[in-house]
């Protein structure tokens, strides 16, 4: 990836948690707290004379003085896709959603803006730099990503191992496989709608002491989606990843706003806050793994 000049983040309303009259609930499940919860507004790089927000979601029984693991909320379609329509994705209601029902569950959610496709290494550093000032345990964090942003998660979490990683999930999502497998195709699917994959590196492994979850929705018609999950879990289970494989056949892409009705829905994104919190307290066995 090309250098980007970056300059020091500085916040951009005073350094404080404010109640936020962001929408609510629009997904599946929902968890009492969720209107209590309390944001933080900042900015976590400035790149091209740009500064690149981020907004971090607090439990409402958290301490001012404790700490809590976080969920990075991946994003890979930049302001300028013509899918964003020149919207941050982390201000849609679905991720203000996730964010609130994240906290609501005792974890902290950050999710961000983005223009290039190395911001999301830029925001880890960002929050580890400064961990303590934003009261994150820097070395329990954990990714989730739907759909597109799965390709810019599957390239952070397989590029090269990351100790303060305790989970990665993935709903409906573009996998990059080792050896690039379909890569040419989504590459293509991806310059089309504006998201990031040819910017991304290869793969070589997939991490065995990392746990993944991934949802599979037996009814999603974007192309390529299921083709590189299936592939992903396949090669996963051979190398004896922690895998957890969530078969939803009923689901659609988007099933967690979309099927919001849907006892199924509710039950998996339940499933996953379940994983989310017991991965973000344990402790990674073994030394680091190293790259293949």
């Amino acid at each position: 990836m090309a250098d980007i000049p970056d300059g020091p983040a500085k916040p951009s309303i005073p350094d404080r948690r404010v109640k936020s009259d962001l929408p609510i609930d629009v997904l599946a499940y929902s968890l009492p707290g969720m209107a209590a919860v309390t944001v933080r507004h900042g900015v976590f790089r400035v790149a091209d004379g740009k500064p690149l927000t981020m907004d971090i979601f607090y439990p409402p029984e958290l301490p001012n003085d404790a700490a809590a693991p976080a969920v990075i909320f991946v994003t890979a379609f930049p302001d300028t896709s013509p899918v964003t329509k020149g919207h941050p994705l982390k201000d849609l209601d679905s991720y203000i959603s996730w964010g609130r029902l994240t906290a609501a569950a005792g974890l902290i959610a950050v999710t961000y803006q983005t223009e290039h496709a190395d911001d999301l290494e830029a925001l880890v550093a960002h929050i580890r730099d400064r961990a303590a000032s934003l009261h994150i345990s820097r070395d329990r964090l954990g990714i989730w990503s739907c759909s597109a942003s799965g390709l810019a998660a599957s390239s952070f979490v397989m590029g090269t191992d990351r100790p303060y990683l305790r989970f990665a999930v993935f709903y409906y999502s573009l996998m990059l496989n080792p050896g690039d497998w379909l890569r040419q195709e989504i590459n293509a699917l991806c310059a089309q709608y504006g998201c990031y994959s040819a910017e991304l590196r290869s793969i070589s492994r997939i991490p065995t002491a990392l746990p993944l979850l991934i949802v599979k929705c037996g009814r999603d018609t974007i192309p390529f989606v299921n083709d590189s999950i299936g592939h992903f879990a396949g090669l996963a289970r051979a190398g004896k990843a922690q895998l957890t494989l969530v078969e939803f056949e009923a689901g659609v892409h988007a099933f967690d706003v979309e099927q919001r009705t849907d006892p199924r829905a509710a039950e998996i994104v339940k499933q996953t806050l379940e994983f989310m919190k017991k991965h973000a307290t344990t402790i990674r066995p073994g030394p680091p793994e190293r790259p293949a």
